[in-house]
């Protein structure tokens, strides 16, 4: 399944952002205070975001940082959106077909909680694929990354039928991207439904 051609949501955030750039259009805040709204491109842009609240974006906190473009520190990767950071938590079961949730979506430099519960018959994982940032930076600086990966501390071993697990971990600073997930028993190479996971990374 392709979040790109059948999440509507995600093609309204990418047009928005078109249009958000083209009438330099920006949210200012100052700590609690109402966002200030610099250009009417802005009110497209929060029109065609409605279309991205069908996705599942877990339990997030208020928390996330709306203002001036942060960057990674390598001067790679400027955020695409001016939002970043918050937190998220995930609640997901997975069973000899497939996971609970297909579709993750949440912040870049997000902090995550994730948790896994395996009522299959078979052990079962959980484990975020890289991907190319070929897409969302085209203008990439030579010598940057191509693509982008999620840490090492995402990562669930199988786990025995029956059984459950808890990781904590930051999402990447790369956003625009869909990150594949799947289980992490090589096993499970076969079953569709567990490795067709998309983590979308806004």
């Amino acid at each position: 399944m392709s979040a790109w051609s059948n999440s509507p949501g995600i093609v309204g955030k990418i047009q928005a952002r078109q249009i958000a750039t083209s009438t330099r259009a920006w949210f200012v805040t100052s700590g609690d205070t109402a966002k200030r709204v610099r250009s009417a491109g802005c009110c497209v842009f929060i029109i065609a975001w409605l279309g991205y609240a069908a996705l599942d974006c877990g339990t997030a906190s208020p928390s996330t940082d709306i203002g001036d473009a942060h960057d990674d520190g390598s001067g790679c990767f400027a955020d695409n959106d001016g939002i970043n950071g918050g937190t998220y938590t995930f609640d997901l079961t997975v069973d000899d077909t497939g996971f609970s949730k297909a579709i993750l979506a949440t912040q870049n430099d997000a902090q995550v909680t994730l948790t896994l519960h395996n009522t299959g018959t078979t052990p079962h994982g959980f484990q975020v694929e890289c991907a190319d940032v070929a897409l969302a930076y085209p203008t990439l600086v030579s010598g940057c990354p191509t693509t982008a990966c999620f840490s090492a501390d995402s990562l669930i071993p199988p786990l025995a039928p029956g059984t459950s697990a808890t990781i904590a971990f930051e999402t990447p600073a790369p956003d625009g991207i869909i990150y594949p997930f799947r289980s992490s028993n090589p096993d499970d190479g076969v079953v569709p439904g567990l490795n067709d996971g998309q983590w979308i990374v806004n």
